[in-house]
């Protein structure tokens, strides 16, 4: 079953059940211009909103669920996400910080390519005083920090051939670095800030196994719907926002 709800989180939840997979990337009150929420608290107010959504997620998370829980910030504001995971640990462990890599590059002496490796979406930056962004944060939240991954899932060959004999295995662990590029705006339809169902499938596969629902809380076009249909997941995805819901009940429909 895939399910759309127009509406406030904390509202619709209270009548919700128990969600085994919670995967969403809030506003990043970077000021981005959506249709209705104004991505614009000051960091007080933004940090105890984000205590509340903590706390209802909480409650509907089963014992042996996780989180999985995008966050960012503007180049000015770099200790924000620091201070969102502080509030996260008031209610959860934090079993994983994953790096989603957006854009990299590589010298020559790392990479296959004789020229280095250059990929993903570049986003300059005019300052002089900071480094364009190539990377946002991924909280791996759970209740006890002892629920089970499947590291396979996400793995990749071995650099060396020789390593397959000996470690008894094609491909090894991933880690906590990956590289995912993102999508262009134009990708987005009508939503400023939708992020890749690549890093949807790779979600999904490191929690392991097949959940009972999967909730993105803040659901924009539907991005972790599209992917959970594919799998036969069940989902559950809310946004204050009821065009972005329209579009993603098309997307869905197609």
């Amino acid at each position: 079953m895939i399910d759309y709800i127009c509406g406030d989180m904390l509202d619709v939840l209270e009548n919700q059940k128990l969600f085994d997979v919670v995967l969403t990337s809030p506003p990043y009150n970077i000021n981005k211009k959506y249709n209705v929420y104004k991505d614009n608290k000051s960091d007080t107010e933004y940090i105890n909103w984000m205590g509340d959504i903590f706390e209802t997620l909480y409650r509907h998370l089963s014992d042996d669920g996780a989180i999985y829980f995008n966050i960012n910030s503007n180049l000015k504001n770099r200790i924000l996400p620091f201070k969102i995971a502080c509030k996260a640990g008031e209610y959860f462990q934090l079993q994983n910080t994953i790096i989603w890599v957006k854009s990299i590059a590589i010298p020559n002496s790392e990479s296959n390519d004789k020229n280095g490796f250059i990929g993903g979406h570049y986003s300059p930056t005019q300052s002089n005083h900071y480094h364009h962004s190539g990377f946002e944060y991924l909280l791996h939240l759970t209740k006890y920090g002892d629920v089970e991954i499947d590291k396979k899932a996400t793995g990749i060959p071995h650099k060396y051939q020789s390593n397959t004999k000996r470690f008894g295995q094609d491909t090894r662990h991933r880690g906590d670095v990956w590289y995912v590029p993102y999508n262009t705006k134009n990708a987005h339809g009508t939503h400023p800030a939708a992020f890749p169902a690549r890093l949807v499938e790779m979600c999904l596969a490191d929690f392991g196994r097949i959940p009972n629902c999967v909730l993105d809380p803040f659901c924009g076009v539907g991005t972790v719907g599209n992917v959970c249909k594919k799998l036969n997941y069940n989902f559950l995805g809310i946004d204050v926002d009821n065009e972005y819901i329209n579009d993603a009940k098309k997307v869905f429909e197609k």
